[in-house]
């Protein structure tokens, strides 16, 4: 199957902007904040190159709702990467396209593919 590893698997875990109040859940749209990465050893369950890609939102502004729940303030974000090479760095950095992805749950998939789509990707980063 070409270059592709089943040895290791990129694991990543999402934060995006979150708000507290449903009046606020209607007027914004949820933006991928943090991509944490690694990769792990599917045979020796050993985890290597974590990481935690900080992403500057489009639109969104990290609430102090969104703060608590994850330590992420606006002055960060501001200071981090955009999308694009978020993914980039996913690519080159850690083989995505020829590697299994794993998440937590079906929020982060979701929010990468939407994500993807925003910014005018392959869904398959």
């Amino acid at each position: 199957m070409g270059n592709w590893r089943f040895d290791e698997v990129v694991v990543i875990d999402l934060e995006a902007t979150c708000w507290d109040t449903t009046a606020e859940k209607e007027v914004f749209i949820s933006e991928i904040i943090e991509i944490g990465v690694c990769l792990l050893n599917v045979l020796t369950g050993e985890v290597s190159k974590p990481r935690g890609l900080i992403v500057k939102p489009i639109n969104a502004i990290v609430s102090p709702f969104c703060t608590s729940l994850t330590s992420i303030t606006q002055d960060m974000v501001e200071q981090g990467m955009a999308f694009n090479d978020a993914t980039n760095i996913l690519k080159k950095e850690y083989g995505v396209s020829r590697k299994i992805m794993a998440a937590y749950g079906n929020y982060d998939q979701n929010m990468l593919k939407i994500e993807c789509e925003r910014n005018n990707l392959s869904p398959t980063v």
